[in-house]
């Protein structure tokens, strides 16, 4: 407890005494901070101004899984046009695309993300 009154004090700015005790006087400003904070927590979730961050990095899992299916399908959709176009074999163009795709994916799965 001594140890979250200090850090909130310092966190909002207070000077704490080099002696290492803390006061009463310390403890309740620390308790009035901290409570500061949690309502304006509370109205920041009223507001919708807050997300829950378990559900916001699944929602940004699934979306990032239905774009990867989604690129990884497309040879498959336009494979034989483009053959078509280029006159060349329609499975050697899906064959080349794939590979390329997939190559290009793998790349793209090496970038870290980093969330605060």
């Amino acid at each position: 407890a001594v140890n979250t009154v200090k850090e909130t004090l310092k966190e909002s700015g207070h000077n704490l005494p080099s002696g290492g005790g803390t006061t009463y006087m310390q403890a309740r400003t620390a308790d009035m901070v901290l409570r500061a904070q949690m309502r304006k927590i509370d109205l920041e979730e009223k507001k919708k101004s807050l997300v829950n961050r378990a559900k916001a990095k699944a929602h940004g899992f699934k979306i990032a899984r239905q774009i990867r299916d989604s690129i990884l399908n497309w040879p498959s959709k336009v494979s034989s046009r483009m053959a078509a176009e280029l006159d060349i074999d329609q499975h050697l163009m899906h064959t080349v695309l794939e590979k390329y795709i997939r190559e290009h994916l793998e790349e793209l799965s090496d970038i870290k993300i980093r969330v605060d």
